[in-house]
């Protein structure tokens, strides 16, 4: 399994410049796609056209604000773009998605696009099995555990606060990519801090770690010694670009 970071940032502004959320899996499957991830692709050399499976965690716009640019990318791409685009979430994904074409316009209208929700058991979807779970972050916020056929593991957790949702569902993961906005001394609910990630991947036994969606004041304090006190595998904290496979 491949996984592109596209962004690694929040929606804060910060020095150097991150993208918002958005993660490729194997060039085809996007997860989230907030600010950003649109010129993403292009840098990278990275054509719209191979991505027909979108999934979002929840529709906050550091998450999904370029989904409409996307669209419309592959919609003026439609000569050589053929394939249906999918585009999954929770149950609320449905009356969302009719919202945002209302305010697009005609043009996305005419596009092939299928809703695909999720509702907690294992689907087939680009090739993964994939299953979710609800993270408490909104009402409409999910997880995902992606398996491919080599029975190897991505668990994402978009944002999300501490629960044993998040623990089950990244079991014995090869890889889980959890978001940290947020330090001991800033703690919200509905998001994570190092420590709790940290937490999470060890009692998950997850082989690897990747923090990423730090706001800045997060950057501030020793991310690295607070994962190790909890957890000893591999530890990566994201940046825009990052490329694993495993």
């Amino acid at each position: 399994m491949k996984l592109k970071i596209l962004g690694s940032g929040t929606i804060k502004p910060m020095n150097p410049v991150r993208n918002c959320s958005g993660y490729l899996i194997n060039d085809c499957l996007l997860l989230d796609c907030g600010p950003g991830i649109w010129r993403a692709f292009m840098e990278a050399g990275i054509s719209l056209s191979q991505v027909h499976h979108i999934c979002l965690s929840h529709f906050h716009p550091d998450h999904v604000a370029d989904l409409p640019a996307i669209l419309m990318s592959r919609y003026l791409m439609r000569d050589e773009v053929k394939q249906t685009l999918y585009l999954g979430g929770s149950e609320a994904l449905p009356d969302w998605f009719e919202k945002v074409k209302a305010v697009c316009g005609s043009w996305i209208q005419k596009m092939a696009i299928e809703i695909v929700t999720f509702n907690n058991l294992p689907v087939n979807f680009a090739g993964f099995t994939i299953q979710t779970a609800r993270t408490g972050h909104t009402n409409e916020s999910i997880c995902y555990r992606l398996q491919d056929r080599e029975n190897k593991i991505l668990f994402y957790s978009g944002d999300s606060g501490y629960n044993e949702n998040l623990i089950s569902l990244a079991n014995e993961a090869n890889v889980v990519l959890l978001e940290a906005s947020m330090t001991e001394n800033t703690r919200v609910e509905g998001h994570l801090t190092p420590g709790l990630a940290a937490k999470i991947a060890f009692l998950a036994r997850a082989e690897c770690l990747i923090l990423t969606h730090l706001y800045p004041h997060t950057h501030k304090i020793n991310v690295r010694e607070e994962v190790q006190m909890v957890y000893s595998g591999k530890f990566i904290l994201a940046l825009d670009g990052m490329e694993l496979r495993f």
